[in-house]
Formats: C-alpha cells, structure tokens, sequence
C-alpha cells in the first residue's frame, strides 16, 4: 500500500474548480482538503490493472478506476475494501479527472 498525502489534497483541489465558492458542494469538498490522501492497495504489485486507487476524506473513501479491464481486475479487491468499510466506498465514473497535472 502507498499513500500520498500531496495527491490527496491536489485531487480534491480539482474538485473545488468551477464549484460556487459558498454553496454546499463547494463547502463540502473544502471541508475534505486538510485530511484528503491517496492510496493505492493491490495484493499483487506486479499487475499493472488489480489494484485500487483510493481517495480517503473526511468522510468518505472514493475509488477511481482507469479502464474497464482496470475495474474488473479490481473488482474482488473493491468487494473485500466495502465489506471492511461497511460499502462506504463510492465509485467515480472511468476517466475522472484526478487533477490537472494528472491530465
């Protein structure tokens, strides 16, 4: 498992561009910024798609998956992280910007 705390913050960075600063979103994700942090789980560090990428905050666990195959190969590692987690893991759509430098 690898962490990042610098990835963690710049990822939630991108989430606060274009938001109304003052409305709830904009708060919410504002919120997150100080504890936000990456981590990449995998049982096997030599698969290049079975791993997760993970985004802990404040108060949720996001998961970002770079291609179906990825989310596939990925799926039983997910699956035992919600269970641990008790499903507070939320999926984002393929292709989600981690940040701009990420582009």
């Amino acid at each position: 498992m690898l962490t990042d705390q610098q990835r963690g913050a710049e990822f939630v960075a991108a989430r606060l561009e274009g938001l109304e600063p003052g409305s709830g979103e904009h708060d919410k994700w504002l919120s997150a910024l100080p504890d936000a942090i990456e981590v990449v789980a995998t049982d096997d560090e030599r698969s290049e798609t079975s791993f997760l990428k993970l985004f802990l905050l404040s108060d949720r666990t996001i998961a970002i998956f770079f291609s179906d195959i990825h989310r596939e190969d990925s799926a039983t590692l997910l699956t035992r992280l919600r269970s641990a987690l008790e499903d507070h893991v939320d999926v984002l759509p393929i292709g989600t910007r981690l940040s701009r430098q990420h582009e």
